[in-house]
């Protein structure tokens, strides 16, 4: 099953990811994966794109270069990973929102959270 989601910090707060360290970081955690700047289509509002695997599943998404999110989809695992790994390399006092694209399902990613304690609280959801 695939989820589309969104990380993103709360829309009162003035914060941004530097796509620079966001794309460093990236690489230095998946060296083998696929980066690039966005396309034309999309550059306005997104400043790279993604594909990368986690746990054998297919994970892709987007830095959004306004508010500073991403935007991924793929596998419920996978994303999760992702979502934690994204956490870890945000400040630690900046609060960050977990979203599905129906924003039906809100979770606060609150610093050092796992992979696992997001797969529960989606599940409790």
């Amino acid at each position: 099953m695939t989820f589309y989601n969104y990380i993103s910090a709360p829309t009162t707060i003035d914060w941004h990811m530097d796509p620079d360290i966001f794309v460093a970081r990236f690489k230095e955690r998946w060296p083998h994966a696929q980066i690039r700047p966005a396309r034309d289509q999309c550059s306005e509002y997104f400043s790279h794109e993604w594909r990368l695997q986690i746990y054998g599943h297919t994970i892709g998404g987007m830095l959004n270069k306004i508010n500073s999110g991403v935007v991924f989809y793929g596998d419920l695992e996978g994303c999760a990973a992702f979502a934690a790994w994204f956490r870890s390399i945000v400040p630690m006092e900046q609060p960050l929102i977990f979203s599905d694209d129906s924003q039906e399902m809100e979770i606060e990613l609150t610093p050092n959270i796992t992979e696992l304690e997001i797969m529960a609280r989606v599940f409790c959801i």
